[in-house]
């Protein structure tokens, strides 16, 4: 990857390793990061929450990095707000209402089958 990338990540949280992505932004690796998503961000709380939990010291590492980030000019954290643009807020209501009758009727369609 060409030096002074921009690393985006709307995947999932657990693909970047925090420390590594704040090493590369501080060597100048990547120009800046944005990110919609976070590993443990259900830890991403208020600071007397966090101090009230019980953490293990693995949890509490990788949320005083993802702490670190919020507060760089180089990195962007939209907390799964990625989506949200008009044409996907667009497209959400359209299919809704396309499946709101057949869901009356007993016919749903675009169900997930494990």
């Amino acid at each position: 990857m060409k030096r002074g990338a921009l690393l985006i990540n709307t995947a999932r949280g657990g693909l970047i390793d925090p420390a590594a992505l704040t090493k590369a932004l501080d060597d100048g690796l990547l120009a800046g990061a944005a990110l919609d998503v976070l590993e443990g961000e259900e830890l991403l709380k208020d600071e007397r929450q966090i101090l009230a939990q019980s953490l293990a010291q693995d949890k509490l590492r990788t949320l005083l990095l993802h702490h670190s980030l919020l507060n760089r000019d180089n990195v962007v954290i939209t907390a799964h707000i990625a989506f949200n643009s008009r044409e996907a807020v667009q497209r959400i209501l359209e299919m809704t209402l396309e499946n709101l009758p057949v869901c009356l009727h007993g016919r749903p369609q675009n169900l997930v089958v494990s």
